[in-house]
């Protein structure tokens, strides 16, 4: 995976990679969106929702809209 001088040798790297992956635990290809899907989100109890807030009113800053 190196060339002599040490730097390495991306396209073996990537080869060797691509043979010893096992495909069952990749990833499927990453969508990148502004915001996140209903499905993709957990929901979030409302203790946490309380204290998170509780603090941000505590620091004198705007607290988060119900229902987002």
């Amino acid at each position: 995976m190196f060339h002599a001088d040490g730097s390495i040798d991306a396209a073996a790297s990537d080869a060797l990679r691509a043979r010893t992956a096992d495909p069952a635990r990749q990833r499927g290809p990453r969508v990148i969106t502004s915001e996140p899907s209903v499905a993709a989100m957990k929901p979030v109890p409302e203790a946490a929702v309380g204290a998170v807030s509780e603090t941000l009113k505590e620091q004198g800053l705007p607290t988060p809209s119900a229902g987002r």
